[in-house]
């Protein structure tokens, strides 16, 4: 992990072997954190923090977390 140029932001680099299964863990982070690249696992996180989205609010009882397991964003 090093700083990234950006005041706050930490730039990391980390494997992974399967983009459908890190994803999910990728979005609970919602807006801290950015994926830079691969393109493929960019696109899965933005595809489903989209979802989420579309998803609607959550209830006040929920604390953020939808009845399906997926965490609404910020």
């Amino acid at each position: 992990m090093r700083p990234s140029g950006e005041a706050g932001w930490d730039e990391a680099v980390l494997t992974f072997r399967d983009v459908e299964r890190f994803a999910p863990y990728l979005v609970r982070f919602a807006d801290d954190v950015v994926v830079l690249d691969p393109p493929d696992l960019r696109d899965a996180v933005i595809q489903q923090l989209k979802s989420v989205l579309a998803a609607g609010e959550p209830d006040a009882a929920g604390g953020g977390e939808t009845g399906d397991g997926t965490v609404n964003a910020r």
